[in-house]
């Protein structure tokens, strides 16, 4: 018997089929480019590229490259040769789109960002009328990153807004994209600290912020510094500015600032309007929460708690205590129970019998 049970389960085995591997269908990424947009016509498909065409390959693979498409557009006579750069996320984008003229129509091309990607657009001769609301359009076809990929970095909103000419600034990530800014630490900048560069440009002179990991280590970043460009602190500058060579140099927080090629009473100012503000992120939607308010929090929802309860008491015995002066009264009483005495008298004085009395 065992023996033929043992023969049956391994005939059942044999029939069975074999477990084939799973396998997880990955669909392909939605297209860069689309074949129209506002009135424009690809005179054929785009073309995607997992590779960098006719562009610095060491500043893409900096950036973080990921996909890059073409096309050529039409619209009557008009013909617009449209490049879009993906990179891993917006923040690498941001610093290409610093790096290829800021946004602004030059040469016949003229260049605009969306979440991670960058798009550049050349038109031969007088540019179409409105040949910018047309890109925006553009832009809106071009896919959107989620979560920590779309934020922009931080870091450029520390420029002072007074004085600066938004297209001078550019923003860098590493060496590469640094050696193309006007700043006198261009190429002489140690990026194995993850430091972050924005410049911009102030009149004739530039200003230079270069953000750390912490305020340690930009401490010891700005000596550094100081040392390589020979400034020291000096009698006419405030204290914490070293300045040398037409240069001043400062720290506020995680930031190293220095200033180039301008009146030294112009980088005192900038000096007094770079502010470090310390922002605190937390896992929580809602965000850090100091001990102090946990126990304040704490205090006023019991006393929410007390006061609820006290509410629901005077409630309550409003309800019941109308309900029975109703009761009273349907039946020929008056609301209030206050007047009535009510009592068990015994009858002991009429030959011992007892007799129950009660009077409402």
């Amino acid at each position: 018997m065992r023996r033929t049970s043992l023969l049956l389960i391994l005939a059942l085995s044999a029939a069975l089929p074999a477990q084939q591997p799973t396998t997880t269908l990955q669909l392909p990424p939605r297209p860069l480019l689309p074949m129209s947009f506002a009135g424009w016509t690809a005179k054929e498909a785009p073309v995607e590229n997992a590779h960098p065409a006719n562009k610095n390959d060491a500043l893409m693979q900096e950036l973080g490259f990921k996909r890059e498409a073409m096309a050529i557009y039409q619209n009557g006579p008009a013909t617009l040769e449209v490049d879009a750069v993906q990179f891993a996320d917006a923040t690498s984008a941001y610093a290409f789109f610093t790096d290829n003229a800021n946004g602004a129509i030059e040469n016949g091309t003229v260049n605009l960002r969306r979440g991670d990607t960058v798009v550049m657009a050349h038109f031969d001769g007088a540019a179409h009328p409105h040949l910018r609301e047309d890109l925006q359009t553009l832009a809106k076809t071009l896919p959107v990153p989620f979560g920590s990929r779309g934020e922009l970095p931080e870091l450029p909103t520390y420029l002072p807004k007074s004085g600066l000419n938004t297209l001078s600034v550019q923003y860098a990530l590493g060496p590469v994209g640094f050696s193309n800014t006007e700043s006198p630490l261009a190429g002489k900048l140690d990026f194995s600290t993850d430091a972050e560069v924005v410049v911009g440009n102030y009149g004739s002179g530039t200003l230079t912020l270069i953000e750390y990991p912490t305020p340690q280590m930009a401490i010891a970043q700005l000596q550094s510094i100081a040392t390589m460009l020979q400034l020291t602190a000096q009698k006419d500058l405030p204290d914490g500015l070293l300045g040398g060579n037409n240069e001043v140099a400062w720290r506020s927080g995680p930031l190293v600032a220095l200033t180039s090629s301008m009146p030294q009473a112009q980088a005192v100012k900038l000096a007094h309007d770079v502010h470090y503000e310390l922002a605190v992120t937390w896992d929580k939607p809602e965000g850090y929460v100091s001990d102090a308010w946990r126990a304040a929090h704490l205090y006023l929802g019991i006393f929410a708690l007390a006061g609820i309860l006290c509410g629901a008491s005077i409630i309550l015995g409003l309800f019941f205590g109308g309900a029975r002066a109703i009761s009273r009264l349907l039946r020929g009483k008056s609301a209030s129970s206050v007047q009535d005495i009510e009592f068990i008298s015994l009858d002991l004085g009429h030959g011992g019998d007892y007799k129950s009395e009660r009077k409402d």
